[in-house]
């Protein structure tokens, strides 16, 4: 699944909330940014390993994996 720039955005937003242990931020942000395509969001992380426990707002976590991938992405954002 490919996402356009402007989700991506958005999606790197909810991994970092919820990389500070916020499920309800993640989930708002999520929605609020991407609207309809929210679920696919949740379906791929999901399917990419990268969050845990996607059934339960408040159990919702972000994986190694998905920490591995938050690192890269901040990473690869910076500005030289």
């Amino acid at each position: 699944m490919r996402f356009q720039p402007h989700e991506q955005v958005v999606i790197a937003a909810a991994l970092r909330a919820l990389a500070s242990g916020d499920g309800k931020r993640f989930d708002d942000l999520l929605w609020l940014g991407l609207g309809d395509r929210a679920q696919d969001a949740y379906s791929h992380l999901e399917a990419k390993a990268l969050i845990d426990n996607p059934t339960s707002i408040s159990a919702i976590r972000l994986s190694p994996k998905g920490h591995a991938a938050l690192a890269h992405l901040n990473a690869s954002s910076r500005v030289a």
